[in-house]
């Protein structure tokens, strides 16, 4: 059986039609193909806006007006971050393991980066690891971040303190080079680690806004 040729509808027809570029026969193929070309397209587009990681601008506003996620002055990133963090919120459970699916699909992170314990008052918690990658990546300040968490734990729990875990660290041996943990580079600010970071509400200033 003959393959059917999709980037020339014409050609699928047979000897005793005219099949050449100016006649009626291939003009009017020529516009049924683009049709269906772009039906394609609006098929393929539809279903990569389904993909809440792949939606922008006015689509991923929708999906923000679904969960009740204002826009604000958010960035795209920032909003899906925003969008994530209310959608785990709806569903996560108020256990250990529940939580760390929170963050980690929040932020996009292994659930292995991250580790929480228990402080010895009573319903406070520290995050001892979070990936600080990730965050830079979607450019969310620490007071941010943390205002997301806290939001993924019950009501009655307190985060007293956050770690970021950063990159930058010194070789064991000389001569070794790691292009992500060294010294930056000024020329291209894809080499080199970056330093932690650490948030407290101890002394976190507040802000008359």
């Amino acid at each position: 059986m003959k393959q059917f040729i999709f980037n020339n509808f014409a050609a699928n027809l047979p000897d005793c039609y005219n099949k050449q570029p100016e006649s009626n026969n291939f003009k009017i193929l020529t516009m049924e193909q683009e049709a269906a070309m772009s039906l394609r397209r609006d098929i393929a587009d539809t279903e990569e806006i389904l993909d809440i990681d792949k939606a922008t601008g006015k689509t991923l506003s929708l999906y923000g007006d679904m969960v009740g996620q204002a826009r604000g002055l958010a960035t795209e990133k920032q909003f899906l971050i925003m969008i994530r963090s209310k959608i785990m919120r709806n569903i996560s459970g108020g256990d250990y393991n529940s939580i760390l699916r929170a963050i980690s699909a929040t932020f996009g992170c292994k659930e292995s980066d991250i580790f929480i314990q228990e402080t010895s008052a009573p319903l406070t918690v520290e995050i001892v690891s979070l990936p600080l990658d990730v965050l830079n990546s979607v450019i969310l300040s620490n007071k941010q971040t943390v205002e997301l968490i806290k939001h993924l734990f019950p009501v009655c729990v307190t985060i007293k303190t956050v770690y970021f875990d950063g990159t930058f660290m010194f070789s064991d041996n000389e001569g070794e080079i790691d292009l992500s943990s060294g010294f930056g580079d000024s020329d291209n600010k894809d080499i080199g680690g970056y330093f932690g970071d650490f948030f407290s509400e101890e002394n976190e200033i507040i802000l008359p806004i």
